[in-house]
C-alpha cells in the first residue's frame, strides 16, 4: 500500500528550491534589557528564527512589526533595518555581520530575546527574476497553520 504524499500548494515552497539557496553565515543573536541597533542594507537575502522572547523589526520602507518566539522571517533582499527591544528607542549603528555571535544591550542579566539569524546566496542564474516575484518580507508566524511543519 502506497503512503499518502502531502503536496504543498504554497508558491513560495516551489520558488525557493529553484533559487538553490546556500547559507553563507548563521549565528545566534541575543538581546538583554533595552537595546536598539541599525544595520546597513545588504544585497543578499537574510533570515531569522526567533528562538526565545521577542523583538521589534523595522525594515526601511516597511512599518515596524514584532517578531515573537517561533516566528521565521525571510528578507529576499535585505534593506537597512532597525532591530530593537522597544521600537521607540534611538538605534546605534552596527556592522551588518560582525564576527561571532552578537549580543545587544547590557552584558548581564537574562536575555529577553535570542534568535538564529544570517544570510545566504541564491543561484545567480534565476535570482534576479525570482526575487522580484517575492514580497519584500516573508513572515511565517509561530501560530499560523502549518508553521510547525
Amino acid at each position: 500500500m502506497a503512503a499518502d504524499i502531502a503536496r504543498s500548494t504554497d508558491p513560495l515552497e516551489s520558488i525557493i528550491p529553484l533559487l538553490r539557496p546556500q547559507v553563507v553565515l548563521s549565528k545566534v543573536v541575543s538581546g538583554t534589557g533595552q537595546w536598539s541597533i541599525r544595520k546597513p542594507r545588504y544585497a543578499d537575502p537574510s533570515f531569522c528564527l526567533i528562538l526565545e522572547g521577542s523583538c521589534w523589526l523595522h525594515p526601511d520602507g516597511i512599518d515596524p512589526f514584532e517578531l515573537a518566539q517561533g516566528d521565521f522571517l525571510l528578507l529576499p533582499e535585505t534593506p537597512s533595518f532597525v532591530m530593537a527591544s522597544d521600537p521607540t528607542l534611538t538605534p546605534a549603528d552596527v556592522e551588518l555581520y560582525p564576527p561571532g555571535d552578537a549580543h545587544y544591550g547590557p552584558a548581564d542579566g537574562p536575555a529577553s530575546m535570542r534568535m538564529l539569524g544570517g544570510y545566504f546566496r541564491f543561484d545567480r542564474a534565476n535570482a534576479r527574476l525570482l526575487v522580484k516575484l517575492l514580497p519584500p518580507t516573508v513572515l511565517v508566524c509561530h501560530d499560523e497553520p502549518g508553521s510547525a511543519a
